[in-house]
């Protein structure tokens, strides 16, 4: 399995190490969903990891989203604008991604489905 750095959006300007499954066909500037803690976070794919982390203290990268990926201009307008203003790259980051990923809800579970076959007036 691949290693890569991963920008969360969080107020943090640290690049977080995550592994890649095999199967997963991602690339730099892909937004990710990872696990932080106990919660599930979205983040950019930043590089390739060159830190010397064991892959036994990694954890995998729970999905991908292909369909919007950072451009190289974007992402260093990204660090341009987290050292213009002096704030961490998760917060400015937070900017850029689209709220339809970060305001992803669970679909509802339905127990009871009415048609019009089963309506009683």
């Amino acid at each position: 399995m691949k290693k890569i750095s991963v920008i969360l959006a969080t107020n943090s300007d640290k690049a977080y190490q995550y592994l890649v499954p095999a199967d997963f066909n991602i690339k730099k500037g892909m937004i990710v969903k990872a696990p932080f803690r106990s919660r599930e976070l979205f983040g950019i794919i930043w590089d390739d990891s060159d830190e010397k982390i064991e892959k036994s203290k990694l954890k995998e990268i729970i999905d991908y989203y292909p369909q919007f990926i950072f451009s190289n201009d974007r992402i260093k307008f990204i660090k341009f604008m987290s050292n213009y203003n002096y704030s961490n790259l998760g917060k400015i980051l937070k900017l850029f991604i689209p709220q339809s990923y970060l305001l992803e809800k669970k679909k509802p579970y339905l127990k009871y489905r009415f048609d019009k076959k089963n309506y009683e007036k």
